[in-house]
């Protein structure tokens, strides 16, 4: 499935997500914005996200506003940027990103799927996660194992506000992944602060793998 917009594209829902192994792309020359619908019941039923999708959003910017749930499943961002568009990418307040993994009941036995896969890419401009921005790729339950999440800014800067959870049991699975490519410096000492949180909250946290280009905390 594709839906390519000349212009901006907004998709505006209670949630996005996809059914079961879909692989879906969205793109748009300008704006492309995941937002909510204003003045309605967020309580009401949502559709049943299926595991295991692929979804590619491209754009000059993209913001993400809403509520994304691709159980187990692969989100791909890719911004183009400019000067004129900083930041390239914008996980806005009160964003929810799961890609967590599930765990169902076969033959009486739980069985957990791992989490899923987030790569965000900026050409140009900056990549900011603002507070309380969640993102969570976390295993689905004992023996799964965490999934990955990549951030890229090569040309701009990387802004770590938000929630990141890549997390799975402790004994268990294994922790996931998180790499960090930023043009200029971001603060490490916040960054490691997260991840020994998650540790003290009895899980096994993302492992950093740090690439930016400068290391000082800013």
């Amino acid at each position: 499935t594709a839906l390519a917009a000349s212009g901006d594209l907004v998709l505006r829902s209670n949630t996005l997500t996809a059914s079961q192994g879909a692989n879906a792309a969205m793109s748009a020359t300008q704006r492309l914005l995941v937002d909510r619908p204003t003045g309605t019941d967020d309580s009401g039923p949502r559709a049943a996200a299926g595991a295991g999708a692929t979804l590619l959003l491209s754009g000059d910017q993209i913001v993400q506003a809403g509520t994304i749930d691709l159980p187990s499943g692969s989100l791909t961002l890719n911004a183009a940027g400019s000067v004129d568009t900083r930041p390239a990418v914008l996980f806005d307040e009160g964003s929810v990103t799961t890609l967590r993994g599930r765990s169902a009941d076969f033959d009486g036995q739980p069985v957990a799927s791992s989490g899923g896969a987030l790569s965000i890419n900026a050409a140009q401009g900056d990549i900011r996660l603002v507070d309380p921005a969640l993102i969570d790729v976390s295993a689905g339950g004992a023996g799964a194992q965490a999934g990955d999440i990549s951030l890229s800014a090569i040309h701009g800067q990387l802004t770590i506000d938000s929630r990141l959870l890549a997390t799975s049991r402790s004994g268990a699975g294994q922790g996931g992944s998180l790499r960090l490519d930023s043009a200029q410096p971001f603060n490490l000492d916040q960054l490691a602060g997260q991840i020994e949180a998650g540790r003290a909250r009895g899980a096994q946290q993302a492992e950093a793998e740090l690439r930016a280009r400068a290391y000082p905390a800013i």
